[in-house]
């Protein structure tokens, strides 16, 4: 009988297995692997080996493997806007395992837990009322570099391996600095990063947002006849400060995300969804809309933005542009984009 400890809030699923391992003093077995898991295995696990684990009867019987993928992992926000959990998992087996998979190997950043990223006050609150303290999922994606709960800097925890079982002791360090004046452009982007791994925009799909990008770009004048206009990139760079920018690019090298590239995102419809920058459409979605991710949500339902959508459609008809899952074409995606949209938060 395994002593299971409880999944907390925003838990990474990989923290959660080492406080078993150690809790219980074994090694975890997995059917897709020849060996036993041990603690420096746990941060290589593919989502087959996930999916296995959570077979487990006393794992099962506290968590499935959707909810382990959407609320313990990272997958929510490197696959961000992709599809709703309902979509994907009717998709699921083979096929989306593959489709995760291909995500963390682009990603595999995000997926170290050698120096996880951690909260000081966290660790704090944990340890005293809970008795320990976890990895939080939010804190590990690149660019983040604040805990919105306390509205303190995060750490990097060197060496966490050697230090699992006590997190008062682990060896921390600063982030990369950026400018001080950055300080509240990074909190915003902290809390946007939250908004999006918690399922703000779950229910969207990355072509989807695509098209009502451009419809917004085309009302505010940066489109004509299909065509972006230089002026967008320029006062992309004013309105959030080049240097911030640069600063914050340098961050995300190591992740393979790059905020100068607009070629997989507004130019080049089609691409792999593994291959987005979240940081860069988050930073469009701000620039666009003054509510930022809310507003931007309100808009796509509008009556008015699904007839300017009708039309975009007709444009690209032109051209083959085609959902790379489901292989539906653009007009029939976006049409039954729009009605799960209506049943999901009404009409406005």
């Amino acid at each position: 009988m395994y002593l299971i400890p409880p999944l907390r809030h925003d838990e990474l699923f990989q923290s959660w297995l080492i406080s078993i391992c150690q809790y219980n003093d074994l090694k975890i077995y997995c059917s897709s692997r020849i060996k036993e898991l041990r603690i420096r295995d746990i941060s290589s696990l593919k989502s087959e080996d996930i999916l296995n684990i959570c077979r487990y009867p006393e794992i099962n019987n506290r968590c499935n493997f959707v909810d382990v993928i959407y609320k313990h992992t990272i997958f929510p926000y490197i696959t961000a806007f992709s599809d709703s959990s309902k979509i994907l998992w009717e998709r699921i087996k083979k096929n989306y395992l593959l489709y995760l998979d291909n995500a963390k190997n682009y990603h595999q950043t995000y997926f170290n837990l050698s120096n996880p990223k951690v909260c000081i006050h966290c660790i704090n609150e944990e340890s005293n009322t809970f008795g320990g303290a976890y990895i939080h999922r939010t804190y590990q994606i690149v660019g983040n570099y604040f805990c919105i709960k306390h509205d303190s800097k995060l750490k990097v925890a060197n060496e966490f391996y050697n230090h699992t079982g006590n997190y008062l002791n682990l060896d921390l360090t600063d982030l990369p600095e950026f400018d001080n004046v950055y300080t509240d452009k990074l909190k915003v982007l902290s809390k946007d990063i939250y908004s999006v791994i918690n399922g703000i925009l779950s229910s969207f799909t990355i072509e989807y947002i695509k098209m009502i990008i451009w419809i917004r770009m085309e009302e505010k004048g940066y489109i004509y006849n299909m065509i972006v206009k230089s002026r967008f990139f320029t006062e992309f760079n004013e309105y959030h400060d080049y240097f911030f920018l640069e600063q914050l690019n340098n961050v995300l090298y190591p992740a393979k995300e790059n905020i100068f590239d607009f070629k997989k995102l507004i130019l080049s419809p089609g691409a792999s969804a593994s291959a987005y920058s979240p940081i860069q459409i988050i930073l469009i979605i701000r620039m666009l809309f003054d509510g930022g991710l809310r507003e931007f949500i309100y808009y796509s339902k509008k009556t008015s933005t699904y007839e300017k959508l009708d039309s975009l459609i007709k444009k690209l008809k032109q051209k083959v542009y085609i959902d790379l899952y489901s292989n539906t074409d653009c007009f029939t995606l976006s049409e039954n984009m729009y009605k799960f949209l209506l049943l999901t938060y009404g009409e406005y």
